[in-house]
């Protein structure tokens, strides 16, 4: 009996160092994603050429740029008389039950697809009054990223669960292709020329080639030197 409870024991305090290590990893991958986030954003809003991975010397160079950008826009708008530029909300968007962590419009502008800690993705119609379209909801934790295809005919999720998977937007009820990665889900995008093509990424590195009309296997994987976050 001693034996056992020894045994038990030790089980008990393995598990519990390998849970204390997958939530020290997960919060290092939604650390490293809000980091890269706000780096690639502020990249986009430069006028400057960016080096990568340089992250304080190009942040500070990029708010002091935008900065200055934004007091030269004040001015020109403040010297205009007649201006018939108006922002406003047009639809706040209720639904998810958690937080939102990736939203894009459709390539047609039509439609905003928008992926949650709530393990959901959300299709909006944004030209309508009652704009949620449908909820996907066959992934099993937190939507990391998606992507549409080049005619918004269908959308690509990853997520948290490990795997990818591949939406009808005219039915969009379940999934059409599933596939399966090592590790947590980090990014994946269509090919831009064919919709059977789908690129992922993971949280060990990997870099993953699927083909819809093959199989659920990866017809290509190479490990990377580290996480790729965003293609």
């Amino acid at each position: 009996m001693s034996v056992s409870l020894d045994f038990l024991s030790q089980q008990n305090k393995q598990l519990q160092e390998r849970l204390d290590r997958l939530e020290e990893e997960n919060r290092a991958l939604k650390n490293s994603i809000y980091q890269l986030s706000l780096w690639h954003n502020l990249a986009l809003s430069s006028p400057g050429r960016v080096q990568p991975f340089d992250f304080d010397q190009q942040v500070t160079k990029m708010v002091q740029e935008l900065r200055y950008t934004n007091q030269e826009t004040t001015r020109n708008v403040g010297n205009t008389k007649n201006t018939n530029t108006m922002f406003r909300c047009k639809y706040d968007l209720h639904g998810h039950e958690g937080a939102v962590y990736m939203v894009k419009f459709s390539p047609t502008g039509h439609l905003l697809a928008s992926g949650s800690y709530d393990k959901t993705i959300r299709i909006w119609d944004v030209e309508c009054h009652q704009p949620q379209v449908s909820c996907l909801a066959e992934h099993k934790a937190l939507i990391s990223d998606l992507d549409w295809y080049s005619d918004s005919s269908k959308l690509v999720t990853t997520s948290y669960d490990k795997t990818v998977r591949v939406w009808d937007i005219k039915a969009p009820q379940t999934s059409i292709n599933t596939f399966n990665l090592t590790g947590f889900g980090l990014c994946s995008v269509f090919n831009p020329t064919d919709h059977n093509l789908v690129i992922a990424t993971d949280s060990k590195q990997m870099i993953f080639v699927f083909d819809a009309r093959v199989s659920t296997s990866p017809i290509l994987q190479r490990m990377n030197d580290s996480s790729v976050h965003s293609m």
